[in-house]
């Protein structure tokens, strides 16, 4: 039996197969925007602390050795 062109079944099944090409490309976009986003995130992350840590060592007059207790103590998420 040949199936002509125009029968909907053919239709159908194009047109599922562009849907899931098209599902496929926005999820490997979102995956690859969201591993951006935590990227930065945790970029950001360490930026803060050597800011924060570097202000905390000059008000406390203390040395790098008398920090690291803090930065050792502190459930930092790049640190996982």
């Amino acid at each position: 039996m040949i199936e002509d062109a125009d029968s909907p079944d053919l239709l159908e099944r194009e047109s599922s197969q562009v849907r899931d090409v098209i599902v496929r490309g926005i999820r490997a976009h979102f995956s690859f925007a969201a591993l951006l986003a935590i990227l930065f995130l945790t970029f950001l992350d360490n930026t803060v602390a050597s800011a924060v840590l570097t202000s905390v060592q000059a008000k406390l007059h203390a040395n790098v050795s008398q920090l690291q207790w803090s930065s050792a103590a502190t459930p930092w998420p790049s640190r996982a």
